[in-house]
């Protein structure tokens, strides 16, 4: 079992973001529409709405799951943005996994302590629930999809690869790809996300060699190490190589300024997003506007 594997299933399906934020970026830069903008998008880990929350051009960012736990770890984000300094997120999040697990279950524990008072209601009661565990194992890695990617290194070193640390060459593709579909069989999927359909976790293991392909093509790329889209399926970090570039936007430091400008201006905090599982609502706010 890989290290980084939590020794219990979260609700979580994703720890950390597999979208380039920059899409949404790209897409508000082009917009023919005066600011403010109002931006609804899929909540997923969070790390993409609060970073198109620091847009300049961006009003409000409405953030919806079918999931709620992936509401609340939206609002277990936010609410560290607010109670801690950039490195101490970090820490809290577990982006170190030379911590994961017992190594900084403490320091993460005592973080939470600083951040629970900021969460709403829900969320407080949801993370409270888990504090000791998904809370002190590192929230970064308990994602049921990022268990998969725990689980598809240790399988692809087991074939003799070693993602980061010798480059893949095309001759080397069917062999990987081999790995990826060994693995993700429809019962594999079914119970790593508690599929209530054959048939859809069927589908999704359907793309196991679409998604090897892309994993490799990606490492063949100039410099992989730099990508953290690539060091948090390979490495299970974000790309220190890359600096602050290697982090997601609202976690850089002219992010977490962005952020912090919103609340000096406001005078009542930088919230200016919703965050809501009910798809089904939008437009009325039924969620909490934070």
């Amino acid at each position: 079992m890989n290290g980084h594997n939590p020794p219990f299933k979260s609700a979580l399906a994703y720890s950390v973001q597999n979208e380039d934020y920059e899409t949404e970026l790209e897409v508000i830069r082009r917009m023919d529409r005066a600011a403010p903008l109002r931006v609804l998008l899929v909540a997923s880990s969070g790390e993409n709405a609060l970073s198109v929350l620091t847009q300049d051009r961006v009003g409000e960012v409405w953030a919806v799951d079918l999931n709620p736990a992936q509401i609340h770890l939206c609002e277990l984000r936010a609410a560290a943005v607010s109670a801690l300094s950039r490195d101490d997120q970090l820490r809290f999040l577990g982006s170190d996994p030379d911590r994961v697990g017992a190594a900084g279950a403490e320091d993460r524990l005592a973080l939470f302590d600083r951040v629970s008072g900021g969460l709403p209601e829900a969320s407080r009661l949801f993370w409270s629930a888990r504090r000791d565990a998904e809370i002190a194992f590192g929230v970064q890695h308990v994602g049921r999809n990022d268990v998969l990617m725990h689980d598809i290194q240790d399988h692809l070193r087991a074939a003799g690869f070693d993602p980061l640390g010798r480059p893949v060459i095309d001759a080397e593709l069917g062999a990987w790809t081999d790995v990826y579909a060994a693995l993700m069989t429809p019962a594999y999927i079914r119970d790593m996300f508690g599929l209530p359909s054959e048939a859809l976790a069927a589908r999704i293991a359907g793309i196991s060699r679409i998604l090897g392909e892309c994993h490799f093509r990606a490492l063949q790329q100039p410099r992989p190490e730099r990508n953290p889209f690539v060091t948090t399926v390979f490495a299970n970090a974000y790309a220190s190589a890359a600096g602050e570039a290697g982090l997601p936007l609202y976690l850089q430091m002219q992010g977490q300024a962005a952020l912090r400008r919103l609340g000096s201006a406001r005078g009542c905090g930088w919230w200016r997003a919703t965050f809501s599982s009910r798809c089904g609502s939008w437009p009325a706010r039924l969620a909490r506007s934070i």
